[in-house]
């Protein structure tokens, strides 16, 4: 993506020249001191680069790239969660994206210099969000995109009836569909719009691949049930994070892959893991003999969080020989000799924690009888330095605390 610092509206001008102002006495005085700006816009793009600073920080390079609602700054695409997207083309070059919001992923598509030749239609059911695709679309000079403002399933069916070929419309579709109940704590495909469950058939017909992202606490095995379809699970990590479960629907028959990716915050991979559905599960790990002495290990293992989610203990123990998970309810590992390449945080293991109070160590617990609060508490810790780490779990029904630092 072209970096840009400069701005061609008064209102980007105002936004990076104040932005680590306060938007609250902004809003107080600036209708005075700035007559000619929208004060109260200015804020909400100012609060909204807050909210993005990270995460969207190329798309911030732009002045005059601008933000609906605080809700859709929230609600935005990862940066570098979208690029991975964008290399899933595989040869596409007709894409829809039926769920555009801030543009994220359509643009990002767009944007990506090794997809020359790619045409990207971006539906949004929004008017505010749908102008605003509008405006971003002209400030990031892109040519390749169409916008288009209404239902996208209305739209798909009716694009699809009127289809009098035999081929799909499209190469691609991406969709993200939202849950209807924002505050509850469970995921299901058919507690969102638009129903990707009932309209699945129409989404197959349309396309020859369609990626459904769904929310990073996903039941892989219940949107099998309500999917079928599903071939392949994308669990994308940023950094350790997990931030979305991406499904991608086929109308071959196969048993369902399952990738675990982590990325850095530009996009860029990290780590790579591959297995498929029948081989998760981590009851078949090689397991640690209840007998532990911390003396006979070096490595410790903490696996990021799409490793957690993907629960494939018997897949990371074949990979890297040498490797023990600490137990079948415990997510840990260990290992001898030092293991490159592991998807997670690595520690080198100093020995066990004695009763010594008033030591610079975090804790982190996994079934232990004491939360990580409690440690502290209990032997007056302060807070790590250089990477310091206290690991407490449970082998059978002993208990077990040893130091390490990070590595």
């Amino acid at each position: 993506m072209k970096k840009s610092v400069s701005a061609t509206t008064k209102l980007g001008e105002f936004v990076i020249e104040h932005l680590h102002d306060d938007p609250n006495k902004l809003i107080l005085t600036g209708n005075k001191d700035y007559p000619d700006v929208d004060i109260k816009q200015a804020a909400l793009q100012i609060e909204c680069r807050r909210k993005t600073r990270k995460k969207l920080r190329n798309f911030n390079n732009h002045a005059d790239f601008l933000y609906p609602t605080s809700l859709a700054a929230e609600q935005a695409t990862h940066q570098g969660v979208a690029l991975f997207h964008s290399r899933l083309l595989n040869g596409a070059t007709n894409v829809l994206d039926m769920t555009a919001g801030l543009g994220i992923d359509a643009f990002s598509i767009a944007l990506a210099d090794e997809n020359n030749g790619v045409n990207v239609t971006a539906l949004e059911l929004d008017p505010l969000r749908a102008a605003t695709l509008r405006h971003n679309q002209i400030v990031l000079d892109l040519q390749n995109v169409k916008i288009i403002e209404g239902d996208s399933i209305l739209w798909l069916q009716e694009q699809t009836d009127n289809n009098s070929s035999n081929q799909p419309l499209f190469d691609l579709i991406f969709i993200d569909p939202a849950r209807r109940n924002q505050n509850g704590r469970t995921y299901f495909f058919s507690d969102c719009v638009p129903d990707v469950v009932s309209n699945r058939n129409l989404l197959i017909k349309a396309s020859n691949r369609t990626l459904i992202k769904a929310s990073p606490i996903l039941d892989i095995t219940q949107a099998l049930r309500e999917l079928p379809e599903i071939s392949k699970f994308y669990i994308v990590c940023v950094k350790g994070e997990c931030k979305e479960v991406l499904c991608e629907l086929s109308s071959v028959d196969t048993e369902p892959k399952i990738m675990v990716i982590d990325l850095d915050e530009d996009g860029n991979q990290i780590s790579e893991i591959e297995f498929s559905y029948s081989e998760r599960g981590s009851r078949k790990a090689t397991l640690l003999s209840e007998n532990f002495n911390v003396d006979e290990w070096n490595w410790l293992y903490d696996p990021n969080a799409g490793i957690h989610k993907a629960d494939c203990g018997s897949i990371l123990c074949n990979l890297y020989p040498g490797l023990k998970r600490i137990s079948t309810d415990t997510d840990l590992y260990v290992s001898k000799e030092k293991i490159d390449g592991f998807p997670g945080r690595r520690f080198k293991i100093e020995e066990a924690a004695d009763k010594t109070t008033g030591l610079n160590y975090d804790v982190a617990v996994r079934n232990y009888p004491l939360t990580s609060a409690q440690v502290v508490k209990k032997l007056k810790l302060n807070p790590g330095t250089d990477g310091k780490m206290m690991f407490g779990f449970r082998i059978g029904k002993k208990p077990i605390l040893i130091k390490t630092h990070k590595e």
